[in-house]
């Protein structure tokens, strides 16, 4: 399976915000340029002061219903429903406001991008050949999606409105990928940064 899982693999608390983020949202990222380092000292600066606000509403239930599901303890997805169930968020929003986040979405999306970049960064760390196979499956993958793509006049119109879904979905995850493999890279000097905010061990910084 071509698309990576960090969450599954680092349990970081930092990557379960993703999980009540828009798919609207999430796709958005693929097309993005590549993180800049303005926008990765903004969420360093501001992620104590977020995570400290939230660390409020992840924990025992106090104002959703109980049969409400929600996320784990100790997670943003957690107290996002806590909060929205305590009229909480507009003080949410405008401290993220504050550190020149335009809304949730916003912060969302860039904790995303950084968490799927760290993740990447670690794999790297940890087994450079397997980010190296990763990246010739890629560049597999995008010929068989191609090929597949220029033929896709050939089928039965009824199917082609679906086939097409399909492939861009799948260009999307490629390019999420490549994406995180370059964000990486910015990310590398603020390793240690974010390693620090979520109690991880660290990574070397080569």
């Amino acid at each position: 399976m071509m698309r990576i899982h960090w969450a599954a693999i680092l349990g970081m608390t930092l990557f379960v915000a993703c999980a009540s983020q828009p798919k609207a949202a999430q796709k958005a990222d693929s097309a993005t340029a590549v993180l800049t380092d303005a926008q990765i000292k903004r969420y360093v600066i501001s992620y104590p002061a977020i995570r400290a606000m939230a660390s409020r509403y992840w924990g025992p239930r106090h104002y959703t219903s109980p049969n409400k599901m929600l996320g784990p303890q100790g997670t943003f997805e957690r107290a996002y429903a806590e909060m929205d169930a305590a009229d909480a968020m507009p003080d949410f929003e405008l401290l993220l406001q504050s550190y020149g986040y335009d809304d949730r979405v916003s912060w969302m999306r860039l904790n995303e991008r950084i968490a799927y970049a760290y993740g990447m960064l670690r794999l790297s760390e940890i087994n450079p050949a397997h980010v190296k196979h990763l990246r010739e499956e890629r560049m597999q993958r995008r010929k068989v999606l191609d090929a597949e793509r220029a033929k896709i006049g050939e089928l039965p119109e009824g199917e082609r409105t679906g086939r097409l879904e399909a492939l861009d979905e799948s260009e999307r995850s490629l390019d999420r990928d490549t994406l995180a493999e370059r964000d990486a890279e910015v990310l590398r000097p603020y390793a240690s940064n974010i390693e620090k905010m979520n109690k991880l061990p660290p990574t070397s910084t080569k």
